[in-house]
């Protein structure tokens, strides 16, 4: 954790080093290791960091701007810590080299060879400075601790004690004392100017892997194999709190105070934890699934992350298994890292205390591989498992997109009185129209307590041609732009969003002319794309659209929620005040108005691209609004059956975007949509290519990589041929 505590970093053996906002956000890659990277350290004021890995280089690096400032060259093996000095002028380092080397942080010069015992058992394992910056201590594989005077490069101190390899070692902020981690289960604090022993925390059963002490110099924190971090008194080596009990699955590998000594931050190859270091507590953990996937959980079943990344995690119960998102309407909070930091009493739901099982789901019928007519009846078995049946009973999506048991005016659902089961089960009967070709059907359904069951699937062939690849295409393509630069208050004028907006249309009207029976574009652009305009083009829209048809809503402008309210507020050109809450209402596209107008649109695939994060200062004023944004739209997506896609950045792009000539967002989206060669471009290819133009892009002209929230339902389809 960075000495303020806005940043955290992590090292992975991906040969990356990561940093975190303290949103848990991730803010940029530093990907300059050739192998494994081991570990990473701040500089005192925060705005660098360097970093080690097994290439036998050490790395100092400006962030969060990515920008490599030295390489430091010199080593012949491994390196296995480094770190500044106070004043951040020099680096230190530990080698599998039998080394400890002193480095210009600036120029990556060598200042000085600290050399250990010689022999195998002389590998340096960690080295860090003392606060005034005259003394380097070393700990060794041989089991003993150095203190060394940096400029004269000689030992002062050689401490004796531990009967293992000593792991890591660190100085008190005083700088009277250092603490030890050893591979002998024990950790000890020693006297810098006798060398004598001050204290000796035993109480591991496992290797201790390392120690620091806690900003005033009081407590000491270490983190053991035996799957436990323990907090002791560092004058006398008495025990106050034991982190984990046993729940670390693979021992922990590190742990630290954070800057105020208030939180404990621990790692371990399962996961980072993040613990109240008053109480013991523990506030969350970090799962990275991957180089780019990603999930928090908090005790109590609040959750955060990438799609992908908290879509792979389940809790297990007996032999059950249930996923992380069959909670998303109760415990998904985005940006829940911030919420818990901000240490404000949460009161709400808590899976502690228990919760009904969800519902088991069965499509009776058809089966997988059977051919339907295209109206078809799908005949749905739920059964109670504990948590009783929601109300509404199952919903049914065809190729994702919600057929029945939501809002759209298509609720053909009956319960089937012949089909009916056991007493705990109850069979719904569906009659639907599908499309031509291969269809997937999914069927869920709720508890009581709004916990999601296991999604059933069957994919059907349905007579009546080959859908999308029929050459006579049938199906609508139904477009409505907004982009707004000109508001009626000139205050909230921007500049790229009329262009991304009438870019788009065209891109997608020439690429869908060949794919579609038509392409009826509604563009609304300025101060005439007011909310009366914008409802009166959805209505068009829902009088004429079809279930074969497909419907893209792409908007471009601000998006707020007032200060007074929780409701996200999509705003037209002709609100003059965007925290006056009765001009929104009367004149804004509510997320509950959004979401009533695509309940009513009957196409079967829908795509929602959202670009209203450009507000810069104006929203940055109104608060923390990023959690309930996504939230909103995360909820939207998962209960209509349609994708969403929403561009993240806060603020415009500088001066560089200009030659762009748009927001970063759609010139990403504009390219992933005309990569050659020609061809048919499916939704979702779309979007991940869209995710990782704009990553290049942020990076190179912010000097920071951005995505988009991307909220997908699992649906796919072609959207264009270029």
């Amino acid at each position: 954790m960075s000495p303020d505590g806005r940043w955290g970093l992590t090292s992975n053996g991906d040969r990356t080093v990561r940093l975190w906002d303290s949103a848990g956000q991730e803010v940029v890659v530093l990907p300059g290791h050739t192998t494994c990277a081991l570990s990473g350290a701040f500089s005192p004021d925060g705005e660098r960091v360097v970093t080690v890995g097994q290439d036998n280089t050490a790395r100092v690096w400006r962030v969060p701007a990515a920008r490599e400032v030295a390489v430091l060259r010199g080593h012949t093996a491994w390196v296995n810590s480094a770190a500044f000095s106070r004043d951040g002028g020099l680096v230190v380092t530990a080698s599998g080299d039998r080394t400890a080397r002193v480095w210009e942080a600036a120029t990556g010069r060598e200042v000085q060879v600290l050399r250990g015992p010689g022999g195998g058992n002389g590998v340096v394992m960690c080295a860090a400075f003392s606060p005034d910056g005259q003394w380097v201590a070393t700990a060794s594989l041989d089991g003993t601790a150095r203190v060394w005077e940096v400029m004269k490069g000689r030992v002062v101190a050689v401490l004796a004690g531990h009967t293992a390899v000593v792991n890591a070692i660190a100085f008190s902020p005083d700088g009277r004392w250092v603490v030890t981690a050893s591979g002998d289960n024990t950790a000890r604090v020693w006297d810098v100017g006798t060398g004598s022993t001050v204290a000796v925390f035993r109480g591991h059963t496992a290797e201790v892997r390392s120690a620091a002490f806690s900003p005033d110099g009081h407590r000491v924190v270490t983190a053991s194999l035996d799957e436990t971090a323990r907090v002791w008194e560092a004058a006398t080596g008495r025990e106050v709190l034991v982190l984990g009990g046993g729940g670390f699955a693979t021992g922990v590998r590190s742990a630290d105070f954070s800057h105020d000594g208030r939180l404990i931050i621990t790692g371990s190859e399962d996961a980072a934890r993040l613990w109240d270091g008053r109480t013991g507590t523990e506030l969350l953990r970090r799962f990275t699934v991957d180089a780019r996937d990603w999930a928090v959980v908090a005790p109590d079943g609040r959750y955060d992350g990438s799609p992908a990344g908290f879509g792979r995690l389940h809790y297990a119960l007996g032999l059950q298994t249930i996923a992380l998102t069959a909670f998303a309407e109760r415990f998904y909070i985005p940006e829940l890292t911030g919420v818990i930091l901000s240490d404000a009493p949460y009161t709400g739901p808590d899976l502690r205390r228990g919760f009904g099982l969800p519902p088991a789901v069965r499509i009776v019928s058809p089966r997988s591989g059977d051919t339907v007519s295209a109206a078809a009846r799908v005949t749905v078995e739920v059964t109670d498992q504990g948590g009783g049946i929601g109300a509404g009973g199952p919903r049914l999506f065809d190729n994702g997109a919600l057929v029945s048991g939501g809002a759209r005016g298509m609720d053909t659902r009956e319960k089937c009185a012949e089909e009916k089961g056991a007493d705990s089960t109850m069979a719904y009967c569906f009659t639907v129209e599908l499309l031509p070709g291969v269809d997937t059907l999914e069927a869920t359904a709720f508890s009581a307590g709004r916990v999601e069951a296991e999604p059933a699937r069957v994919i059907v062939d349905v007579r009546g041609g080959s859908g999308s690849d029929s050459p006579k295409p049938t199906s609508v393509l139904y477009l409505l732009a907004v982009g707004i630069n000109r508001y009626q208050n000139s205050r909230y004028d921007l500049n790229y969003a009329r262009a991304d907006a009438a870019a788009f249309a065209e891109a997608l009207r020439l690429g869908g002319k060949d794919l579609f029976a038509a392409v009826v574009e509604d563009t609304l652009f300025d101060q005439a794309a007011t909310g009366l305009a914008i409802k009166t083009a959805f209505r068009r829209i829902i009088k004429n659209s079809r279930r074969e048809d497909v419907f893209v809503f792409y908007y471009a402008g601000h998006g707020t929620v007032p200060v007074q309210d929780t409701t996200y507020y999509l705003v037209p050109s002709d609100v003059t005040q965007m925290d006056d809450v009765s001009q929104l209402a009367q004149q804004a596209l509510s997320n509950t108005q959004l979401r009533a107008q695509f309940d009513a649109v009957q196409a079967g695939k829908r795509l929602m691209l959202v670009d209203a994060c450009h507000a810069g200062a104006i929203v940055e004023a109104f608060g923390a609004r990023g959690p309930v944004e996504a939230r909103a739209l995360t909820e939207l997506a998962s209960a209509s059956g349609f994708l969403i896609v929403t561009a993240t950045e806060k603020n415009q792009l500088a001066t560089e975007v200009e030659k762009l000539g748009h927001g970063v967002f759609t010139y990403a989206l504009l390219q992933a949509m005309s990569q050659p060669p020609r061809r048919k471009r499916m939704v979702v290819e779309i979007v991940n290519d869209t995710e990782q133009f704009m990553r290049a892009l942020t990076a190179k002209y912010r000097g920071t990589e951005e995505r988009p929230e991307i909220h997908l339902n699992g649906a796919n389809w072609p959207l264009l041929v270029r």
